[in-house]
């Protein structure tokens, strides 16, 4: 018995198992465990799975629930060839300044370079926030700043990262903070950064 693997979408996975090629689409869960959806039409018949491991055969008409062990058996192959998930890091850093806080330094050093080392190439976006403290213009250098300062932090080791990295930048000030003008905010004060 062959078996062919073969992924269709992000969130939706399909096995050809045996002689008669019997193709099996199952719902899979994102690693956060969000549940997208796929619609499975065939021989005039329609089913909608929406539901982690939900799984229909096309033609039948009917939805099933697929067991996760045997989803993991089936569809090893794909599922190990999956490319990593973005991991999404937060800094934090001193007020109206571009130094991170002693925890966020650590943070780096043991999380953020070895997501991006674990890598082998890496799209790196690093954007910069303020709180709501000192004006719009003021703001929007800082984030600015807070960024280019991360992005300088992994060029220096770029010796140790995937050559095809790149690194983009944005500072968006005190957009997306929420709270009252002038207010000083620690939480607010950060840089984000999505690997993928």
């Amino acid at each position: 018995m062959r078996r062919f693997f073969s992924l269709i979408a992000p969130l939706a996975a399909v096995w050809l198992a045996g002689c008669a090629a019997q193709e099996t689409v199952v719902v899979l869960p994102a690693a956060d465990g969000h549940v997208g959806g796929v619609v499975v039409q065939s021989g005039g018949k329609t089913v909608v799975l929406d539901r982690a491991y939900e799984a229909a055969h096309p033609g039948d008409g009917q939805a099933s629930d697929a067991k996760p062990e045997e989803v993991s058996l089936n569809f090893a192959d794909v599922l190990s060839a999956r490319p990593i998930p973005p991991g999404d890091h937060k800094l934090y850093f001193k007020n109206d300044s571009d130094e991170m806080t002693d925890d966020s330094k650590e943070e780096f050093g043991n999380k953020v370079f070895a997501d991006v080392h674990r890598r082998a190439a890496a799209e790196i976006v690093i954007i910069g926030h303020t709180d709501t403290t000192g004006d719009l213009t003021y703001n929007e250098g800082l984030s600015r700043d807070r960024a280019e300062a991360i992005k300088k932090l992994l060029l220096d080791r770029q010796a140790d990262l995937p050559p095809n990295m790149s690194i983009t930048t944005a500072g968006r000030g005190q957009r997306d903070d929420k709270d009252a003008p002038n207010t000083r905010n620690p939480d607010e004060r950060y840089v984000e950064i999505i690997v993928q």
